[in-house]
């Protein structure tokens, strides 16, 4: 893998696939409020992945989940 790296607000460099890696459950929501990204996170199945829920389509999403 290509030596990536991402940088965090607080100056810590993560390099995305570390956890993953070593099978870890990794589940990350993106969405326009912290409830719409916590419960994408929760719906994204095993072995983990990420969900990302757009402004437009929070409140029909949210309706559904």
């Amino acid at each position: 893998m290509p030596a990536v790296r991402t940088e965090r607000s607080n100056g810590l460099t993560a390099l995305p696939w570390t956890v993953s890696r070593y099978g870890i459950d990794v589940r990350v929501g993106i969405g326009p409020t912290v409830t719409v990204a916590t419960t994408a996170s929760a719906q994204v199945p095993r072995p983990g992945g990420v969900l990302a829920i757009e402004a437009a389509d929070a409140a029909g999403w949210l309706a559904l989940a």
